[in-house]
């Protein structure tokens, strides 16, 4: 997502920053990073229909070639419903439309992420990103309720942590 900083949201910080890195430790949040594409290694054990085409948007998506990656999430979307990646694609591919700078693109993708796969641990991720959409696209009041609802359904993960940081 573009670092540039959003408007100022009363209960909210200035931006909303990426969620920090967590050391390992003892703590009870497990998910995945979501700051990071498919790697080669990552994907590699859930291989499955598709494989090649969703480790290839992963490939142009970090080598910032987001059109091409845009495609590929697509189409993998298009071509495999329903597999264990799909959750995946559908975030990165709201990802994607961030680094796009198609905000309104990627805050549906995400809605939809929530709608279509609501227990999936990209979840809580996706709605920190639409919320950070939000706030560029001056949608204050929505992204203000939108990290509340993650804070409050999702209150042992990292971007609740970071939505309860930013909402001080």
């Amino acid at each position: 997502p573009p670092s540039s900083p959003v408007t100022s949201v009363p209960g909210a910080a200035e931006a909303i920053p990426p969620p920090p890195p967590v050391p390992p430790t003892t703590s009870t949040v497990v998910e995945p990073p979501a700051t990071t594409a498919p790697t080669t290694e990552a994907a590699a054990a859930p291989a499955g229909p598709g494989q090649d085409l969703y480790m290839r948007a992963g490939e142009n998506f970090r080598n910032n070639r987001y059109e091409e990656a845009l495609a590929d999430y697509d189409a993998y979307l298009r071509q495999h419903p329903n597999t264990e990646n799909t959750p995946n694609a559908q975030f990165w591919k709201g990802e994607t439309l961030l680094r796009l700078n198609r905000q309104q693109d990627a805050i549906r993708e995400f809605e939809k992420l929530r709608q279509e796969y609501p227990t999936n641990s990209k979840v809580p991720y996706g709605m920190y990103e639409q919320a950070k959409a939000m706030l560029q696209l001056g949608q204050n009041d929505e992204a203000v309720a939108l990290l509340k609802q993650l804070v409050n359904d999702w209150p042992m993960t990292r971007p609740a942590a970071t939505a309860r940081r930013e909402l001080e």
